[in-house]
């Protein structure tokens, strides 16, 4: 999805050059005549079928709970290629051992090619697994059955950028157009948990995962935690990689900001790109929209 939004900015600024002023009061007349339950079942149709879907609470994208990205589950090698896909990320892991299985609950905040977001994923491995061997295991996406009631509020510099709460596998929340940078974000988690056992094995392993003992909280069957900002250790490859991905991160959100100008929320902006594109183009991506929806059904 990050890299598909580059792509939809990096046309629509061609076609904005090459089609400016008369396509432009066209596009905002459609916008103005479709009623928001239009615009956000238009937009989902697209994002549907990526796995994500428009919430329009807080104005913002998330992901679906039947993702296509279940399948593939968590593989640690995912997050050493995400740089190299736009996705510049901090990282912190979160292992522990429960019933028989180590658990792994996942944590991300960062910037995802021109959205600022978070993630919380739950995984599990199918059997106890070695300190050693965490980042060459593949770790399943839970079943439904162990779906969790999950919240996340994100932070940038002390101001709230949005909340979600869901009971759900992988919760996530990405902003389009706003730029961070992962040491400038925090995030407030909360996790409804199973039972005792489960509670207190989560929280010896977010003080193991360097989250501050202070920055814990118990209530009832709920654990609360703060994800502070500040930056993890990378090689020094990394770092430079990281660098030049969010050079080109900052440069597509300031397009993106600049060409969606004259609209406010990002669901219009995103509609707007999208009627920017000529007709051939839009059926192809509403056509790539539902091949993808297909396979989905067929798994």
């Amino acid at each position: 999805m990050y890299f598909l939004f580059g792509i939809l900015v990096l046309i629509s600024f061609v076609f904005v050059i090459l089609f400016s002023y008369r396509k432009k009061k066209k596009i905002l007349c459609r916008l103005a005549c479709m009623n928001p339950c239009e615009k956000e079942n238009l937009l989902n149709s697209l994002l549907g079928p990526l796995g994500f879907y428009y919430e329009s609470r807080w104005d913002v994208i998330s992901s679906r709970t039947d993702a296509w990205q279940k399948a593939f589950g968590y593989l640690d090698a995912y997050n050493r290629a995400a740089p190299y896909l736009s996705m510049v990320f901090d990282s912190y892991p979160i292992y522990f051992d429960y019933e028989g299985r180590t658990w792994l609950v996942q944590i991300w905040k960062g910037q995802y090619g021109i959205c600022t977001g978070c993630e919380i994923g739950l995984y599990y491995a199918d059997g106890i697994v070695k300190k050693s061997d965490y980042k060459k295991t593949l770790f399943h996406a839970v079943g439904e059955s162990d779906w969790l009631d999950m919240s996340v509020t994100l932070w940038k510099d002390g101001k709230r950028i949005t909340s979600l709460d869901k009971r759900h596998w992988w919760l996530t929340v990405f902003d389009p157009g706003n730029f961070s940078r992962p040491q400038e974000l925090s995030m407030d988690v909360s996790v409804h948990f199973r039972n005792y056992e489960f509670g207190r094995k989560l929280c010896e392993a977010l003080i193991e995962g360097g989250i501050k003992e202070t920055d814990i909280f118990w209530s009832c069957q709920s654990i609360f935690f703060h994800v502070p900002e500040g930056s993890r250790h990378f090689t020094l490859w990394q770092r430079f990689i990281r660098s030049v991905m969010q050079f080109k991160n900052r440069v597509y959100c300031r397009l993106f900001r600049f060409l969606t100008r004259c609209v406010c929320t990002n669901l219009d902006r995103i509609l707007y790109l999208y009627f920017y594109l000529p007709r051939f183009l839009r059926h192809l991506l509403r056509h790539f929209s539902k091949q993808l929806k297909k396979v989905r059904r067929c798994r």
